[in-house]
């Protein structure tokens, strides 16, 4: 029954849904004057004295649509906390990969939030910078080869309109508690010679600088400030959204890209046996030489994450697009978690992977991302940050 209801959140079982609220309501609040006259004419809808007027049709669909939402937001925190999703975290049971996914999938797109309090609009507009080093035009001299993008600039930003998107070396970060104080994944921050003294190879990928004054924030509105309300316990089981820039023919015409699911707290015995058991056909053309140095630098790091499903094909190179997988530009994306009636960061997006399914025979795309607290560690120790000239 639980998985009968997700589906209803896609498209037309929801559109049949808002059309049978609104068939009700309009029962329930109208009633049928005189017959239609000879000629056919449709009868008038005559309001029952003292009812509610009724309801708009869109508002009816708006409210169809929240509702369910709700409701499969509600249906995954039940079944986190079901045994059998216990014994998977553990990596016991059968097919435990299968027993979380069946637990957190939210079969949901950005655009499924729209006109309902799950709407993203306003994060898309304001966050969150890409960052990138664009390649030199032959002949041409560059005061600053660090290129940094605010969503907001982008359509002020002269520069942006004769260069447009970054369309190589780029990812994401964001303005965090300051004008001139960035957040990204360190392994973005390795491609900015600025950085190397900085670079820790630990166990977060996150990574900290100050920007010169060219490139600081102009707008208030950029910058992600710190809730102090939140902790790393509100994560598990609430719907999250990384929100990012990758301009590709995947994004929207803005280049913007956003990510629902409901997040959930990885474990080191989950993160180890999920990976030891990554097809041959998901490692990207890896030797099993590579894709062991590969598991073991990501492991650590995911053992500090929350994981997150995303729409399916987003962690699956295509055959004509050299490899790339359609989330990589991505990375340092935030993360906000819908709390107490609003969002709030919760993260920072670092990594991406295609899992095995066993028990419905098929491949899921995971996202990975550090949790707030892990920010708050970084962006705390100015001993850690470099500079961005």
């Amino acid at each position: 029954m639980d998985h009968v209801r997700r589906n209803l959140l896609l498209g037309f079982p929801a559109a049949a849904a808002g059309a049978s609220l609104l068939a009700r309501a309009a029962l329930a609040e109208t009633t049928p004057a005189a017959a239609a006259g000879a000629l056919g004419t449709p009868r008038a809808q005559v309001p029952v004295p003292g009812a509610a007027p009724l309801a708009d049709p869109s508002e009816l669909f708006r409210r169809a649509k929240e509702d369910f939402i709700d409701e499969a937001i509600t249906i995954s925190r039940a079944a986190l906390a079901q045994d059998s999703v216990r014994e998977a975290m553990a990596w016991e049971g059968e097919c435990p990969q299968s027993a979380l996914f069946r637990a957190i999938e939210l079969p949901i797109l950005a655009a499924h939030l729209d006109e309902t309090k799950y709407n993203v609009n306003e994060l898309r507009r304001r966050y969150p910078v890409q960052m990138g080093l664009p390649a030199p035009t032959p002949g041409a001299v560059h005061r600053h080869t660090s290129r940094l993008i605010a969503s907001l600039d982008k359509d002020r930003d002269a520069q942006f309109r004769s260069d447009g998107f970054l369309g190589a070396n780029y990812g994401n970060c964001f303005f965090w508690n300051a004008p001139d104080l960035i957040v990204t994944t360190e392994h973005l921050a390795e491609l900015f010679p600025d950085s190397a003294k900085s670079l820790r190879k630990d166990g977060l990928d996150i990574s900290v600088a100050v920007v010169g004054e060219h490139l600081a924030s102009q707008a208030p509105e950029q910058i992600i400030y710190d809730d102090p309300s939140v902790s790393d316990a509100d994560i598990e089981g609430n719907l999250v959204c990384i929100v990012g820039r990758d301009p590709d023919v995947f994004s929207d015409m803005d280049g913007a890209k956003v990510y629902p699911g409901i997040a959930v707290k990885m474990t080191p015995e989950f993160v180890r046996g999920a990976l030891s058991e990554v097809s041959q056909s998901n490692r990207r053309g890896m030797s099993a030489h590579d894709f062991e140095r590969f598991i073991t630098r990501v492991r650590n790091r995911m053992d500090n994450a929350y994981m997150m499903m995303l729409p399916p094909g987003e962690a699956r190179a295509y055959p004509d697009m050299e490899s790339e997988l359609p989330c990589q530009g991505m990375s340092a994306s935030p993360v906000f978690g819908f709390i107490r009636g609003a969002y709030r960061p919760v993260g920072i997006f670092f990594s991406a992977m295609c899992l095995e399914d066993v028990e419905r025979r098929r491949n899921v795309d995971v996202a990975f991302f550090h949790p707030i607290s892990a920010i708050r560690r970084l962006a705390g120790d100015p001993k850690a940050y470099w500079t961005l000239k």
